[in-house]
């Protein structure tokens, strides 16, 4: 998680390679709490849109040969149901189970929205594990692009005269 960490701050940092790197890792490891800034880079950098595909076309592609495909696609949910049930599990639904989700999704939406990425990714994930606490991070960075840094900016930077 440390590298999803730091590919997720520099990507949303602006970084390319990061974002590459970031996309890689959410197409070979998904985890629920990657969504998030995945959407947020698919929606603020549409450039990325294709190579996300290709990149996604190219884990199945090569998970076909191998016969991992469908453990591929089992792994988006059959860890989520034992880590609700974790004792380590710090979300909301260690007590509430999957119904956490009808609240947490929407969260997630509208965080993500606002540009609260780390929030989000804590809103969303059906399990929270000790060591995911760390995309919280996420808060601490900001976007380098004034078009992904508008959801940042206070009223009281953008009322009256620019300051250079």
């Amino acid at each position: 998680m440390m590298f999803v960490f730091l590919a997720a701050a520099w990507a949303l940092r602006g970084n390319a390679i990061a974002v590459a790197a970031y996309l890689v890792l959410c197409a070979l490891i998904p985890r629920p709490i990657m969504l998030p800034l995945l959407a947020w880079i698919l929606w603020q950098r549409p450039a990325w849109r294709w190579p996300f595909v290709g990149i996604v076309a190219l884990v199945v592609a090569s998970a076909v040969p191998t016969g991992y495909l469908g453990d591929w696609v089992a792994s988006f949910t059959a860890s989520g149901v034992k880590d609700i049930a974790n004792d380590f599990n710090l979300s909301p639904s260690r007590f509430v189970g999957p119904w956490w989700l009808l609240v947490g999704i929407p969260l997630g939406v509208w965080l993500t929205l606002r540009g609260r990425i780390g929030w989000a990714s804590m809103a969303i994930s059906p399990y929270l594990l000790p060591y995911w606490v760390q995309m919280l991070g996420l808060e601490l960075v900001r976007p380098r692009d004034e078009r992904a840094a508008a959801p940042y900016r206070s009223a009281a930077t953008t009322i009256g005269p620019e300051r250079g």
